[in-house]
């Protein structure tokens, strides 16, 4: 009989298991649990977060910020507004950043983001293709509710960025 292999999620920001622990989201972590991240999506996250907190001063950015009161939620990015005592405040922004294999995965979080947690702009960049794409709830009588536009864009309206030029 042979044993069957644990299966692992290509990154571990994304197995609840992983993140639920007291540990992890204390950042209490060790080797066993740092997530499973690919160099180059890492890379970049930390570039924009870096160029964007330099960048513009009423906004936070934050790499694997949790988005939710139960941390289950982590972008790659996430922009926050700023309190009177200039702290994080609020999540608007939200950055993914996927290869193919990834990408339908990055697409559901950023949907999941707008709808359960309020964001008002989240994109996913695939570092295979080197697009953008960017989702935004509609905000008018007639649309329904959940209802988000969807577009290969790069320019974020609430940051007043083209995220492109940062890559």
């Amino acid at each position: 009989m042979e044993l069957q292999k644990r299966k692992r999620p290509a990154n571990r920001w994304d197995d609840k298991n992983t993140i639920r622990k007291v540990e992890f989201a204390s950042g209490e972590c060790n080797v066993e649990m740092a997530p499973a991240e690919d160099f180059f999506e890492t890379y970049l996250a930390q570039k924009l977060t870096n160029f964007v907190s330099k960048k513009t001063k009423n906004f936070h950015a934050i790499h694997h910020a949790c988005i939710d009161d139960k941390g289950l939620h982590i972008p790659d990015v996430s922009f926050w507004t700023k309190n009177e005592n200039g702290r994080p405040e609020k999540p608007v922004v939200v950055i993914e950043i996927e290869n193919n294999t990834q990408k339908s995965n990055a697409i559901n979080k950023c949907k999941s983001a707008i709808i359960n947690h309020n964001i008002l702009e989240a994109f996913v960049y695939n570092t295979d293709d080197k697009l953008w794409k960017k989702f935004a709830p509609i905000f008018n009588e007639s649309a329904e509710k959940n209802k988000l536009y969807f577009g290969n864009i790069s320019y974020s309206e609430i940051l007043q960025l083209d995220l492109n030029n940062l890559i």
